[in-house]
């Protein structure tokens, strides 16, 4: 599954759209084929890891199944793919990703309450080991983090799925007036999600206020930026039953970016538009890293408790189980794998530009607002147009649509 999602995104941010497609719905199939597993499997599969898991914690021996969120994010990229195919069906993949956040939340909460309740029921049978992890404030790494995931209340109010239905509609609602309003409703729960987004905001007022002009042509600009937070590994000393245990936790860490803002421009370096947030990939890992911290509590008295055990099972021969201890620990490994290819943010703008129009340039400036990195990028004939970039540090990679189904 990962291999799957990490080459969508580089075949993408390459411009191989057509491979990007394939990979992408090769995730896809994946995700769904492990969906209509039999509940026997499903728990044959999960006890023989969990097993093995909690006895070693070797956390990567089960097969990567995707965050959640990242799950959202592979339709999210699949319709950017096929907006640069130019085909329609970007709005179907689309309305996938709206309906698979509404259940990857459910899915999510439902598991959330259940290691809640586990968390509880355990620290009812291990209060002392409670209480020697809230003194030692084992949490601190992950708190520091805090500001940043509460810029989204939840891991799962991603927008680009809404804004995507918005920018299919609003194609079509160049040709057919009766669309016009069905755009404005997508942008609309977009912005809901995200109500701070100038370029969400825009979008609905665009399609409120002004009427359609068959003089003009539609550019819609995407802009992944940045890296998502990667995933590394916070080892812990804790105090237990006399001895000192150390606990491996993964801890996703954000990515440092050069990049403060990032304009549209004529070719002569006139300011068209300023793209702005559309989904905050950045505030929803770190918030999916806030929402979990039941799971982290709860594999940390387990792991407590896992040493403990090899102790008390061992105290006629201390050496021995000290030597297990010694051997699980240096074993153990938390599960540090993750989508990385990812952007820390997923940028847009909806611009009107005049037909004769041929190009314009993306440029991105640092927080001193030296520029970093320009790309002249030409438009498709004189029709519509769809943009999407690649914005690393001092590096830009852009794509445009093909021929758009609307012709």
């Amino acid at each position: 599954l990962l291999r799957w999602m990490e080459r969508g995104t580089l075949f993408l941010d390459q411009g191989n759209k057509e491979n990007a497609i394939k990979s992408l719905s090769n995730a896809e199939h994946v995700i769904e084929q492990r969906a209509h597993n039999s509940k026997l499997e499903d728990l044959l599969t999960w006890g023989a890891g969990t097993v093995l898991e909690t006895a070693t914690g070797m956390e990567e021996f089960v097969e990567y199944s995707g965050e959640g969120f990242e799950k959202v994010l592979m339709l999210n990229y699949k319709s950017i793919a096929y907006l640069l195919t130019g085909e329609r069906k970007a709005y179907n993949v689309t309305r996938r990703a709206i309906e698979w956040q509404d259940m990857e939340k459910r899915k999510f909460d439902e598991e959330r309450r259940s290691a809640e309740s586990k968390l509880g029921d355990e620290k009812e049978n291990s209060e002392k080991a409670e209480a020697e992890m809230q003194e030692d404030n084992w949490d601190a790494s992950y708190q520091q983090y805090d500001s940043i995931a509460e810029r989204v209340p939840s891991a799962y109010v991603n927008p680009f799925g809404y804004y995507v239905a918005g920018m299919v509609q609003d194609y079509e609602s160049r040709k057919d007036r009766s669309l016009r309003d069905n755009a404005r409703i997508s942008y609309e729960k977009a912005l809901k999600l995200n109500p701070e987004s100038a370029a969400i905001k825009k979008a609905v007022n665009d399609l409120k206020n002004k009427k359609l002009n068959n003089n003009v042509r539609l550019l819609h600009v995407i802009v992944a930026d940045g890296f998502v937070p990667e995933k590394k590994v916070l080892e812990y000393n804790f105090a237990a039953n006399g001895q000192v245990v150390p606990v491996k936790l993964p801890l996703y860490e954000p990515v440092s970016s050069s990049v403060d803002r990032i304009e549209i421009q004529t070719t002569s370096g006139k300011k068209i538009a300023r793209l702005s947030s559309i989904a905050d990939i950045e505030a929803i890992t770190m918030r999916h890293q806030k929402d979990t911290e039941a799971f982290r509590s709860l594999r940390v008295i387990l792991s407590l408790a896992r040493s403990v055990g090899v102790s008390n099972a061992t105290k006629d021969i201390p050496i021995f189980g000290a030597l297990i201890n010694s051997k699980v620990n240096e074993m153990s490994a938390p599960d540090t794998r993750s989508w990385m290819s990812l952007p820390a943010n997923i940028l847009g703008a909806r611009i009107v530009l005049k037909k004769n129009v041929q190009q314009f340039k993306i440029v991105s400036y640092d927080s001193k607002g030296r520029k970093l990195a320009s790309k002249r990028v030409k438009l498709y004939k004189s029709s519509d147009n769809f943009g999407y970039a690649r914005s690393v540090n001092k590096h830009l990679y852009v794509n445009t649509s093909d021929k758009l189904w609307t012709l």
